[in-house]
């Protein structure tokens, strides 16, 4: 008579083998001779799974947990019933109890992330699925689960660093892995996508449908080298012929209304960012994209512009669960835990107007954490990595963790300083990681978003008659909302010599749309011995020159009036500046600190200031600065201050003389700057501390004009 071991492992054997019914018998052999079996009892209902009888497998599984010492790998098996069962909420209940009792097991990961995908918690399934991943990281389904949920829920933390490794071989999958790389496509993931299909050309090379996607992928990813290549206008076309045979082609669609829109084509940018939308209509980060958009556009009102913000919020963030402090009225006076977070902790913007302040803030009562979602590392990141208390690098982590992080390090006051800008984390924020949470710096507009509490700016940018425009409180900062310090040193002044007129814009190009080319259009007819000299990197795409100057000329700018260059250094273009008479804005997104270089380099600026932020920005400057009168209320009138200023020389050498002294003196007061800063975090948080904002975590219904 044969044992109960050689009965298992017959059983096993042919279980492995597809052989169920002498599995089946061998299994009921056993459990004749011994029916507290606990490995017969749970290899008979998974035998039954199999069959597809899922409900009797369910009562072998039961008989083998009651009896059972080590249960985790039952537990598994029993979750993965359930969601076969089409019960979700029983199978997690099942998989977290096998992960608690064995942390490293497959089963446990793999059947919580598919319950929590089950149950539409994307989110949450990406992170279980990757953690099943990572434990066999050959299991094809297990990679691909992960992905899928990672694109729908638009968490992405880890795909690069996987790709950086071999997929295993997908054959097995086909379906599923063409159904992620589209997903992943529209996610904004083409090079994880093209990597899928990479790989399953490998598996599958005589595959014609997978060929056929395979192209669309190869040539989206040269319609990207030629815009790398600054060849923008064979981008344009090469993303027009994948938008041709995949007409919703996420990533050449954006493509073309980004190149658009950085050529100040803005009509054109907005028609593909439309169908974009109407495409995608769940794509957070395109949406973001297009609010940059909407910030050039002439014709769009201060209020359509807000409104637009709010709607990306409905859409993005409303959704998210919000986080209630254990203590809401906590001490107003106590040291604070300061957070800021920003994908350009790099050279650049955020270096300029942020780094030497960040070192001066308040540092007694004050404690700073840098969280960097980005991942260029230089000097000026350095920079900022010496000045912080604690530094964070949290690219790579999704937004559940991002906010688990933060609230572990129990910030107070979060500052977020990236807006709607590229690797944003606004969707974080809208959970609420932080009591209290702040918008400034790097965007020009309110968020949106009811769960930033406030935005720190100035009373001439952010009149209180606009408050109405942000979705948050405006704490005002009386020396102005910027401090513009730069890293280097400027170079010296020296008077004009050249007796021709010479006006300048150093701008990026998506600032000069076609109303803008109209105004500057009158002002080189009333001045016809007079030349307009641009700087911009897009400058250095001979296609995007080709392509402005035929916009000019549709404006009545002939070629001969202008001088183009790319941007060059930074110290080229200051230099630039030593035969320029005028500086002339752009509008509606004025400049900042191509305004601030100007004026430091003697050189006035006029301006046309509008009703939003990034229209009044060097209005805000000029004023400050008191040239009030090179500020423009509409089109005529700037004309007319420009040409005011070619009639007045004398004034124009008067401001070469004194303008670089008093720009640059404005722009140093950083400790100064750095203390209103720091008061204005103090004062967010004694009104959290007073239970002045709402008890959900909102900011207040009225936006006020604090001091």
């Amino acid at each position: 008579m044969p044992t109960t071991e050689d009965l298992l492992r017959a059983a096993l054997s042919c279980h492995r083998a597809g052989d169920l019914v002498t599995a089946d018998k061998y299994y009921r052999e056993l459990l004749a001779q011994d029916l507290g079996n606990v490995d017969a009892l749970h290899m008979l209902g998974m035998l039954q799974h199999q069959r597809g009888q899922s409900a009797q497998a369910l009562q072998w599984l039961d008989k083998a947990l009651a009896l059972a010492a080590d249960k985790s790998s039952i537990l598994a098996n029993r979750a993965a019933i359930h969601l076969a069962l089409a019960d979700p909420a029983a199978s997690e209940i099942d998989a977290r109890q096998a992960i608690a009792g064995d942390p490293g097991g497959f089963g446990g990961w793999i059947n919580l992330g598919l319950a929590l995908a089950a149950a539409g918690r994307e989110a949450e399934a990406a992170r279980a699925l990757r953690q099943a991943s990572v434990l066999r990281p050959q299991h094809a389904g297990a990679l691909l689960q992960w992905f899928r949920c990672a694109a729908i829920s638009a968490q992405g933390a880890g795909i690069a660093a996987r790709l950086r490794k071999p997929l295993p071989p997908l054959a097995a999958e086909r379906s599923l892995a063409l159904e992620v790389a589209t997903l992943l496509e529209h996610a904004g993931r083409a090079n994880a996508a093209l990597a899928l299909l990479a790989r399953l050309r490998t598996d599958l090379p005589g595959d014609t449908v997978l060929a056929a996607r395979f192209d669309i992928e190869m040539h989206y990813r040269r319609a990207c080298e030629l815009e790398s290549q600054r060849c923008s206008g064979d981008a344009i076309a090469m993303a027009a012929q994948v938008l041709a045979r995949s007409p919703q082609h996420r990533g050449a669609r954006l493509l073309r209304a980004e190149l658009f829109r950085e050529r100040g084509e803005i009509e054109a940018a907005l028609a593909e960012y439309a169908t974009l939308r109407a495409d995608h209509p769940r794509d957070a980060i395109a949406a973001s994209s297009q609010l940059i958009a909407l910030q050039h556009a002439p014709q769009v009102s201060a209020n359509a512009l807000a409104a637009a913000h709010r709607r990306w919020a409905a859409d993005f963030a409303s959704a998210s669960p919000r986080w209630v402090p254990a203590q809401p009225h906590a001490d107003p006076e106590r040291p604070l835990r300061i957070g800021w977070l920003s994908p350009r902790f790099s050279a650049g913007v955020v270096e300029t107007f942020f780094a030497a302040e960040f070192a001066a803030l308040d540092r007694h009562g004050m404690q700073h954490f840098l969280y960097d979602n980005g991942s260029i590392e230089d000097d000026a990141n350095a920079r900022f990595r010496a000045a912080a208390a604690v530094w964070r690098q949290v690219d790579e982590l999704d937004d559940a963790q991002l906010c688990e992080l933060i609230r572990a390090d129990r910030i107070d006051v979060l500052v977020e300083l990236s807006g709607h800008g590229p690797a944003n984390r606004l969707r974080a924020l809208a959970a609420r990681p932080a009591p209290v949470q702040i918008s400034w710096l790097d965007y020009f507009h309110s968020s949106g978003l009811d769960a930033i509490d406030f935005m720190l700016s100035d009373e001439r940018l952010s009149p209180p008659q606009f408050a109405r425009h942000y979705s948050e409180r405006l704490l005002y900062l009386s020396d102005g909302r910027l401090c513009h310090a730069p890293a280097f040193v400027y170079p010296q002044v020296r008077p004009r010599v050249d007796a021709g007129l010479r006006f300048a814009c150093f701008n990026r190009l998506a600032k000069i749309n076609d109303a803008v080319l109209a105004a500057w259009s009158h002002i080189l007819q009333a001045n016809p011995s007079a030349v307009l000299r641009l700087k911009a990197g897009a400058f250095d795409d001979v296609q995007t020159r080709s392509r402005f100057l035929a916009r000019c000329a549709a404006c009545g700018i002939d070629a001969a009036r202008l001088e183009l260059a790319g941007y060059g250094t930074h110290e080229e273009t200051l230099a630039a500046y030593a035969d320029v008479d005028i500086a002339l804005d752009p509008f509606p997104f004025s400049g900042c600190a191509t305004s601030c270089d100007a004026l430091a380099m003697g050189v006035p600026v006029v301006a046309w200031c509008g009703d939003t932020m990034a229209s009044r920005q060097s209005m805000s400057l000029l004023v400050a600065l008191g040239l009030s009168d090179c500020v423009a209320v509409d089109a005529g009138d700037y004309v007319e201050r420009v040409q005011a200023l070619v009639d007045n020389p004398d004034r124009r050498a008067i401001l070469r003389a004194t303008l670089p002294a008093r720009a640059r003196n404005a722009a140093v007061e950083v400790g100064r700057h750095a203390t209103q800063v720091s008061a204005a975090l103090r004062q967010a948080w004694k009104l959290w501390c007073a239970g002045a904002l709402h008890e959900d975590g909102g900011s207040a219904p009225e936006p006020g004009d604090m001091h």
